[in-house]
Formats: C-alpha cells, sequence, structure tokens
C-alpha cells in the first residue's frame, strides 16, 4: 500500500522541465512570506481602531488594484516579456509592504494599499504565462498544480507564523512580507536571470503581430466562464474580510487559532491536490470546475450551523476539496481557449475577473454582515447552485459545438 502511494506521487510529479520547478521555488519563497492579507480585516479592526465596517473598504482597495496590475499584468507581460515583470513586480512589492507598515491613517494605509496591490499583481498574469512558455502544453495541468502547491505550502507556513508574530505586534506581519519579496526576486534572478535577456522570441510575444488574435473581450464563452469565476471567488473571498470577522464574533477565536485553521487548508492542498488532479485527469474539465465551485461556496456557508474550533476545520475542509478540484482546471480551461500569442491577455482577463471580486466580495459582504451575522452566509448556499448549473451548462455549450476552433493540446474531451 505504501508502495503504491508512493509512486502515485512519483507519477504526479514526474514530467515537468526543470524550469517550472525554479518557477515554484520562487513563488514558495514569496508566498511564505504573506502574512498580512490574511491578517488584514483584523488589523484593520484592532491594530488601526477603525472599526469593522472598514474592513470591507480597505480590502476592496487591495483588490481595485489588484485589478489594475492583473489586467496591466497581461498586456505588460506581451509587451516587456513575463520574467522582466515578474522581477519588477516582487521588487515593487517588497518597497510597498514596507511603506504600508508606516501607515497609520485609514486614507493613508488604503491608498498604499492600492499602489501595493496593483505592482504585487503584475506577478500572476506574467507568471502564469512563464509557465506555459516553460513547459509542453501536455503537462501544461502539471505545471498549474505545482504552482500552487508552492502556494499552499508558503500559505501553510505563513499564515500560521504571521498569527504567532500578529500576537506580539502586526508590524511584523508587514517587514516580514517585504522581506520575503526581496528574497524571491534574488533567487528568480538567480536561477532564471538569463530568461531576462536571452531568447527573447521566447520570452516576449511579437507586440504588433499579437494584435491580430482574437482578443479575450470577444470570447462569449470566456466572457461567460469568468463571470461564474467572479460570482464563485465574491463568495470564497470572504475568507479575507468577513470570515476571520465571524470566527472571531461568533466562534471566539484567537488569530493563532485562524492561522491554524489557514493552515489546515494549504496543508490539505500541498498533501492532496497534485495526487487528486493527476486521478481525475479524465474528468470533464468544466463539470469538475461546477463541483468544486459548489463546495467551495458551501464551505462557507455551513458555518452557522454549528461553533468552536473543530467545526470550523471541518467546513474548511469542504470548501479546501472545492478548492483542489476547482481553481487548477479553472486555469487550464482558460489556456485552452487562448493561443501563445495572446495567453498572457486571457490569463490577465482570468485574474481581473478573480481581482474584481476581492473588490465586490468584502465590500459587500461586510455590510450584509454587519446587517446579520448569521443569515449572511446563506447567499452562500444560492450562488453555489447558480456557479453549478452555469458551467454546467458551459460545458453541454462545448458539447454541442462542432466547430469550436482548437486553441492547444489540452485534452478536453468530454466537456
Amino acid at each position: 500500500m505504501l508502495g503504491r502511494i508512493v509512486r502515485n506521487y512519483q507519477a504526479a510529479f514526474s514530467g515537468l522541465p526543470r524550469e517550472i520547478w525554479y518557477l515554484s521555488i520562487v513563488m514558495l519563497i514569496n508566498r511564505t512570506g504573506s502574512m498580512v492579507l490574511p491578517f488584514l480585516s483584523l488589523y484593520v479592526k484592532n491594530e488601526l481602531g477603525l472599526g469593522e465596517s472598514a474592513a470591507g473598504p480597505i480590502v476592496a482597495c487591495f483588490g481595485v488594484g489588484s485589478c489594475i496590475g492583473s489586467f496591466c499584468g497581461g498586456y505588460f507581460s506581451d509587451r516587456f516579456g513575463p520574467f522582466r515583470v515578474q522581477i519588477f513586480s516582487l521588487l515593487g512589492n517588497a518597497v510597498g509592504f514596507a511603506a504600508l507598515s508606516q501607515m497609520r491613517s485609514f486614507n493613508g494605509f488604503a491608498i498604499t494599499l492600492f499602489l501595493t496591490s496593483a505592482v504585487a499583481d503584475l506577478f500572476r498574469p506574467a507568471n502564469g504565462a512563464s509557465m506555459t512558455f516553460l513547459s509542453p502544453p501536455e503537462v501544461h495541468r502539471k505545471a498549474f498544480v505545482l504552482n500552487r502547491l508552492a502556494i499552499n505550502l508558503g500559505f501553510t507556513v505563513g499564515p500560521l507564523v504571521g498569527g504567532i508574530l500578529a500576537f506580539y505586534s502586526y508590524q511584523w506581519l508587514f517587514w516580514v512580507n517585504s522581506a520575503a519579496c526581496v528574497m524571491a526576486a534574488c533567487v528568480f534572478y538567480l536561477l532564471l536571470g538569463s530568461r531576462l535577456t536571452a531568447h527573447p522570441a521566447n520570452a516576449v510575444v511579437n507586440f504588433e503581430a499579437q494584435t491580430r488574435y482574437r482578443s479575450p473581450l470577444s470570447d462569449g464563452r470566456f466572457l461567460f466562464f469568468i463571470t461564474l469565476n467572479f460570482m464563485t471567488f465574491a463568495v470564497f473571498f470572504q475568507l479575507l474580510s468577513t470570515y476571520p470577522l465571524f470566527l472571531n464574533d461568533e466562534f471566539r477565536l484567537k488569530e493563532f487559532e485562524i492561522g491554524l485553521l489557514l493552515g489546515f487548508n494549504t496543508l490539505l492542498v500541498v498533501l492532496f491536490e497534485m495526487v487528486l488532479i493527476e486521478s481525475i485527469k479524465s474528468w470533464s474539465v468544466l463539470r469538475t470546475i461546477a463541483w468544486g465551485s459548489l463546495l467551495m461556496c458551501w464551505g462557507f456557508s455551513v458555518l452557522p450551523f454549528g461553533h468552536g474550533f473543530w467545526f470550523a476545520a471541518g467546513a474548511v475542509f469542504i470548501w479546501s476539496i472545492g478548492e483542489m478540484l476547482a481553481m487548477p482546471q479553472m486555469l487550464t480551461y482558460v489556456t485552452s481557449l487562448s493561443t501563445k500569442q495572446n495567453r498572457s491577455r486571457y490569463l490577465g482577463m482570468y485574474m481581473f475577473s478573480v481581482s474584481l471580486a476581492l473588490v465586490v466580495g468584502p465590500l459587500v459582504g461586510t455590510r450584509l454582515y454587519k446587517q446579520d451575522h448569521i443569515r449572511f452566509w446563506h447567499w452562500g448556499t444560492l450562488i453555489g447552485i447558480i456557479v453549478l448549473a452555469g458551467f454546467y451548462s458551459l460545458s453541454y455549450c462545448r458539447q454541442r459545438l462542432s466547430n469550436t476552433p482548437s486553441m492547444t493540446s489540452i485534452d478536453l474531451s468530454g466537456e
């Protein structure tokens, strides 16, 4: 039995180019230092003394910056190359978090957070494009899962250590986050620095030629997909606003216990996501996204039906399974709709929808949460049903379309 488990893990991680592992190492370092965002709403409420009603607008400022960064990241990656964009983003992010530690007013903190977020999220579409440039299409799915594994492994450590540091001083969160960005930039340069100057034809898509390829804004399937994606993440990003508030207000959990719950989520992803995705690779991608999105929503909507740390851990397990099913497949589907010439823009628009959810979700969520801490979570049930039906309808339409152009060699049969 143990030998079979080991062989399954070996098979799941095999066939990936060395450069993909390098990118994942950089991501691991960067995300290990990600300590500010999980405790942002608590920092605004407890440290800045602005109250829980300010948490939504603050997180929304982060989301607006993330929207702009994600959208521009795709454009800049096509224009200047994804490797240069990633270096710039990491170093700019380090400066931003150091500056945030000195902001005490609502306006100063909100503006600095907006700018930091915009620079930080230039990184995401550039990183996704690099994954596809450095790996053959048949392993794109594995590359995205390995990248997510690095993100979540880092995020296992980050919130856990962050919860401890926040107990002593929230200032440590900003400085450690800043230092991690500098370290990630240095490692990126050491491992992949040659990509900044060498092989420009592979690193930068010809910008004039790129305009001849279909814009993601003219792709109806893609627009419908990112609409459903937005709805799913609007619920999921309560994780950064109302979720820690609810655990603190209703379940009476401390920062350290909330950090443990977030660490439990990322530990599940680190241990099981790659093997899970490898074992279901023959499943319909869109239908897998549909059920995963449902669980992502319902994992939050069950919160009013229990109490205490262990019930919260059970809810984490539900939305973690959904996250593992849906998120890697979302990137795979977006990649399948694009070509190498317009992939950065597709990824940028996809990540724009995620960032837009980061704006709207916490902003609307905190307003509704303030009105009723309990009934608020029932919205997750309704949205879960809507996105399940939406992704299934998209899958059905894909089956009906006989002239759908093949954008990549990733096998999405069974959709």
